[in-house]
């Protein structure tokens, strides 16, 4: 175990985090109790409750994805008689632990900002659609922050020391006997053009920024008059399909798409970035190492959280939009809250776009 400051924040985040995720559950567990029992008073009460806990546990979490970097990035002098040369070698030390900590941060993030977006839509409509998939899905989302907070304090208070690691800028990680995962695989390839890399990051990055911007600005359309008038049974089937396959690509399908095309933008961000990114703004032509550019340029932290943010917005746009036409009561809120989120989305990306180009210029 390595004590340093960074350490003992680490933990106390993670102390706070995993009482944060027991509050959860109970909540959670007793607002089911009364809502089974009918006490309709008291389980607003707790409901109330509940999303003052889980508001409070996203910020601490959130908090703590970051910080993890920094940990990572105090460790390396200590570890340099290792062989660690900077943050990538960190993660080379129980790196099965370290890649868990890394998918699991972002994901119960996600998991939670999207429990909390549910409860803005249930909270501004007329009817509660949402509230017991909430309702049920608290108590195994609390038990899943709470073993990701398990998981950071193992990883902190394991044995460090006695590991040899591989510099980051080996395209063969020599004491793991693997490829290193800091080269892209179109350098593997062979490919080695990063500024072709960078221009697709840029021309996707930008056209899924505009996207979802357009997106965000066009209004919900109402059911057309025959679409209407065929439930009431005043239009022949035959006819109001006819009508329906005339009309536009569906919203939702639309959302889709730019959620997809998101998700690809992220996978060539990450191949950018190593390739042609670190490298620049680090100001080491062999360097590929998105650990460091985030903990060396905090700004190029700040654009890769709001790329990864923007793309899960879309995805839960998209998510929402097959949820409408479950949720009719809902749908009028519903629309309205996945414009919003495509805004914020497009915003994000835009952002963080612009702080690349400044960095890379």
């Amino acid at each position: 175990m390595i004590l340093n400051v960074w350490t003992v924040t680490a933990f106390f985040l993670a102390s706070v985090g995993s009482v944060l995720a027991l509050a959860m559950a109970v909540a959670g567990a007793r607002t089911i109790a009364a809502a089974m029992a009918r006490d309709v008073e008291r389980a607003s009460d707790r409901g109330h409750l509940l999303v003052l806990v889980v508001a409070t546990l996203g910020l601490v979490r959130a908090l703590a994805w970051p910080h993890f970097y920094g940990v990572l990035e105090s460790y390396v002098p200590t570890l340099a008689p290792q062989g660690v040369m900077c943050a990538y070698g960190v993660t080379r030390v129980q790196p099965e632990l370290v890649l868990a900590l890394q998918w699991a941060k972002p994901v119960v993030l996600a998991l939670l900002g999207a429990w909390l977006v549910l409860v803005v839509v249930d909270r501004r409509s007329d009817v509660p659609s949402f509230q017991r998939l909430l309702l049920i899905a608290s108590v195994p989302l609390a038990l899943l922050a709470l073993g990701e907070c398990a998981l950071e304090a193992a990883w902190l208070a394991s044995d460090q020391m006695d590991h040899e690691v591989s510099c980051c800028t080996q395209l063969a990680d020599l004491v793991g006997g693997s490829v290193s995962r800091n080269v892209s695989p179109l350098a593997l390839a062979g490919f080695d053009a990063p500024w072709k890399t960078l221009a697709a990051y840029f021309v996707l990055g930008g056209f899924v920024a505009a996207a979802a911007l357009v997106l965000a600005r066009t209004p919900a359309r109402p059911p057309e008059p025959d679409v209407r008038r065929a439930a009431a049974g005043a239009v022949p089937p035959t006819e109001s399909l006819v009508a329906a396959r005339a009309r536009p690509l569906p919203a939702a399908l639309r959302r889709v798409a730019v959620a997809l095309l998101a998700l690809a933008f992220l996978v060539v961000a990450q191949w950018a970035w190593l390739d042609a990114v670190a490298p620049r703004v680090l100001g080491l032509p062999y360097h590929h190492c998105l650990y460091e550019v985030v903990t060396r340029a905090p700004m190029m932290g700040v654009a890769a959280l709001a790329t990864i943010a923007g793309g899960a917005a879309l995805a839960l746009a998209a998510a929402l939009s097959f949820a409408r036409g479950a949720t009719p009561d809902a749908s009028a809120t519903i629309a309205e809250v996945a414009r919003r989120l495509e805004r914020a989305a497009g915003l994000a990306l835009a952002a963080s776009l612009l702080i690349v180009v400044v960095h890379v210029v």
